[in-house]
C-alpha cells in the first residue's frame, strides 16, 4: 500500500525542520492524537526516532499521558487564557532550552519516506499504548525516547516480517502482544 502523498510531503518537511532544531518543544493540548490533525502526531513521532530532548508545555487544566512524560525532559504549565502567556512561555522557554541536553540527531532518510512509521509512535504515545519494538536492520541508531518506551527492544533477522506486511509496521510479536515492527 503506498502512502498518502499529501502525508509523505507533510513528513518530509517535518522531517527536515526537526533535523534543523536543537530542541523539540510540544505544545500540549488533551485533543493531541485525537482529532484529525496528525501534523503534531507525526511530528512527535520524528523528535522521538531523531532522539531530540523533548520539551512539552502543558495547557492548564491539561494532564499529558505517561508515555509523553516519560520521554519529556522538560515540562512546564502555561495558562493560555493570561494575557501575558505569550511572554510567560517566551520566558519558560528560553530559561528551559539553556538547561536541556544537546546531543546529535539521528538522522535516517526513510524515517519520512515511511510516514506511518513517526504516526504510529506518536499515537503510541498519545494514547499511552504499550510499545514493543523489533528492528530488522542491525545499523538503525536507536534512540534514547525509544528504549524508554519499549517494554520489549530487539533486532530480528530480515525474514521476521512476513512478505505480505508491505508497510513494515506491524501489531503483533511473538507472543501476540501488540509490537511494532520497523522494516528500514
Amino acid at each position: 500500500m503506498k502512502a498518502d502523498p499529501a502525508l509523505v510531503k507533510a513528513t518530509k518537511s517535518s522531517y527536515e525542520k526537526i533535523g534543523e532544531v536543537e530542541i523539540f518543544l510540544q505544545l500540549y493540548n488533551k485533543s493531541m492524537g485525537t482529532d484529525d490533525d496528525i501534523a503534531p502526531v507525526v511530528q512527535l513521532g520524528l523528535a522521538v526516532l531523531m532522539d531530540k530532548p523533548i520539551y512539552v508545555m502543558i495547557q492548564k487544566g491539561d494532564t499529558i499521558p505517561n508515555n509523553l512524560k516519560l520521554i519529556a525532559e522538560a515540562t512546564d504549565i502555561i495558562d493560555m487564557k493570561d494575557p501575558n502567556s505569550a511572554e510567560i512561555m517566551s520566558k519558560k522557554i528560553e530559561r528551559r532550552i539553556k538547561g536541556l541536553p544537546h546531543r546529535k540527531t539521528i538522522l535516517n532518510k526513510n524515517f519520512w519516506k515511511k510516514p506511518e512509521i513517526p504516526m504510529s509512535i506518536g499515537l503510541s504515545i498519545y494514547k499511552d499504548k504499550p510499545m514493543f519494538f523489533k528492528f530488522q536492520d542491525k545499523s538503525i541508531q536507536v534512540s534514547r525516547h525509544l528504549k524508554k518506551l519499549s517494554k520489549e527492544l530487539n533486532i530480528v533477522p530480515h525474514g521476521w516480517i512476513p512478505e505480505d506486511d508491505k508497510e513494515g509496521v506491524s501489531f503483533r510479536d511473538s507472543n501476540g502482544r501488540g509490537a511494532m515492527v520497523i522494516r528500514m
